[in-house]
């Protein structure tokens, strides 16, 4: 029961029974799948054999679906399921009457690839053998041993290859190690440098940030020395317009301003008469004029 389970049987759904005779089952065994157009619709319920006036004929049970429809007209092809030679029952149905559960229906062994491999390949064989016979007869004796000469040597040559490959071999295994030592070395090396670049990248990016620092540190004074300027600038206008100083007083005080013009006039007489009489500027003091 546990073993019918595991191979798909259904236990609680209606099954319909047929029969097909067949001479000889090819390894058909109990369990083996009935399938219709490459769905399994049944298996091999039963397989039986009948007494020699049926000629020891092998008489298989087989259980499918309720709802296949098999008709007097169907046929149970004994067929091969794959390359290994596992059997299967194919369903190839047709048209007519609908057969009840339990009655007989026709039966056809299909021809398994082996047979066809062989059936193409024996003819093929007989001839080369005829080929090769009528060869072997019409060469003479010399050009016989020139054959097996030659075909001796094909021999050596391919047993020198078979050494050559055997040498290669063993100088593969020799240098394999090394060859697996250097591409470690490559491997730390790539990882070195990976790491390298890493730390170059991040100096890039600290030095990066230590001159963006530094210019925004001298950007910062020279806004302040200039902001000092112009506060400097800025209280000297002043002064000078609320008439702090001699320099405020002359800008903003005209009584100033046309006392030192007045005195600028006078000075500017004194030196015009001093280039125009020297003499009178220059006598010793105390000495009195000639009338």
């Amino acid at each position: 029961f546990g073993l019918n389970y595991l191979k798909g049987e259904d236990f609680f759904s209606n099954k319909k029974t047929f029969y097909a005779t067949y001479s000889n089952i090819g390894g058909l065994m109990v369990s083996n799948p009935v399938m219709v157009n490459g769905f399994t619709v049944g298996r091999v319920e039963q397989i039986s054999i009948l007494g020699p006036d049926k000629n020891y004929a092998l008489r298989v049970a087989i259980t499918v679906n309720e709802d296949v429809m098999v008709t007097d007209s169907s046929k149970a092809v004994l067929s091969s399921s794959d390359l290994l030679g596992g059997k299967a029952i194919v369903l190839k149905l047709g048209k007519g009457k609908v057969l009840e559960t339990g009655s007989d229906i026709i039966a056809v062994t299909e021809r398994s690839l082996t047979d066809v491999i062989a059936d193409k390949a024996i003819p093929v064989i007989d001839k080369a053998d005829d080929i090769f016979a009528k060869i072997s007869n019409t060469m003479d004796s010399s050009l016989q041993n020139s054959v097996q000469r030659s075909v001796k040597e094909i021999e050596q040559t391919i047993l020198t290859y078979k050494y050559a490959g055997f040498k290669v071999n063993g100088l593969l295994s020799d240098v394999k190690p090394r060859l697996d030592a250097t591409l470690k070395n490559f491997q730390q090396l790539s990882d070195s440098l990976k790491m390298l670049t890493s730390t170059f990248n991040r100096t890039g990016k600290n030095l990066q940030s230590f001159t963006d620092k530094l210019n925004k540190t001298q950007l910062q004074a020279t806004i302040d020395r200039a902001d000092s300027v112009m506060t400097g600038l800025n209280h000297i206008v002043n002064s000078l317009k609320e008439g702090e100083g001699t320099l405020g007083k002359l800008i903003t005080d005209e009584s100033m301003h046309d006392s030192l013009t007045t005195t600028l006039h006078s000075l500017n007489s004194v030196l015009q008469d001093f280039q125009a009489h020297p003499k009178s500027y220059l006598k010793p003091l105390g000495k009195k004029n000639n009338p």
